[in-house]
């Protein structure tokens, strides 16, 4: 692929059907709004002019096909927003929010160009290890990290109204959770662990007062599901 960069070649237009203004290639098929950075659609849709040079194309060298969308937002020369598409469907759009030269946010987008999740780097360095889904149908919200910065999820913690609810962990990167907690009110209550990293399922437990404070631990052996209390 290369970024076609004559001015000619690279504008984008803003194409009114019925009288509704839509993005389109330079084909003239309409894109699909909902997944282009708030700041690219708003510029866009608010210029007022049938062509916008701040916006730039990058095409399939064999297909001319394009999948790329890119945007310099503040206007400092730079390229900060990259929005990539399937045919004319964005489904991911990458951004350097702070302007040091490296992505800092993903958006990840479904088929009807809704952003499903949001990437991050907890580090600010440019690898993504964090991800915040939207909310579910019970009213919840996953966060996860890849503590090894590899890729891989390795914490899940699900929240309602900003209320850390629960966790899980995969301590030996097998895919199965290994370690459980459970929050009441932003306080540890319970904590699970499966001392082997064998089934998922857990053999001990730890409870916690309200207050934070340790009242006792439980073991289930014969992994059975009978807890008994540890003297």
């Amino acid at each position: 692929m290369r970024q076609i960069e004559r001015p000619s070649t690279a504008i984008l237009r803003v194409c009114r059907p019925s009288g509704q203004r839509s993005v389109c290639n330079r084909e003239g098929e309409a894109l699909h709004c909902g997944g282009i950075s708030a700041s690219l659609l708003i510029l866009i849709l608010t210029s007022g002019c049938v062509e916008s040079r701040a916006i730039g194309g990058v095409y399939d060298d064999t297909t001319r096909a394009l999948v790329r969308l890119d945007h310099d937002s503040n206007g400092d020369g730079l390229i900060d927003v990259r929005t990539y598409l399937e045919g004319t469907r964005p489904f991911r759009t990458e951004a350097d929010v702070n302007g040091d030269g490296r992505v800092d946010r993903w958006e990840y987008l479904d088929a009807a160009a809704r952003v499903v999740r949001v990437g991050s780097s907890t580090l600010d360095d440019g690898v993504e290890d964090q991800w915040i889904f939207e909310i579910d149908a019970r009213g919840e919200r996953l966060v996860a990290y890849a503590r090894g910065r590899d890729g891989v999820v390795s914490r899940r913690e699900f929240y309602a109204d900003d209320r850390l609810l629960r966790a899980e962990e995969d301590g030996n990167a097998d895919g199965i959770a290994d370690k459980w907690e459970v929050f009441e009110s932003g306080v540890l209550r319970e904590l699970r662990f499966d001392t082997a990293y064998l089934s998922g399922q857990p053999d001990r437990r730890v409870f916690y007062s309200p207050t934070g404070q340790f009242v006792r631990i439980e073991a289930d052996p014969e992994r059975d599901g009978t807890f008994a209390p540890i003297q």
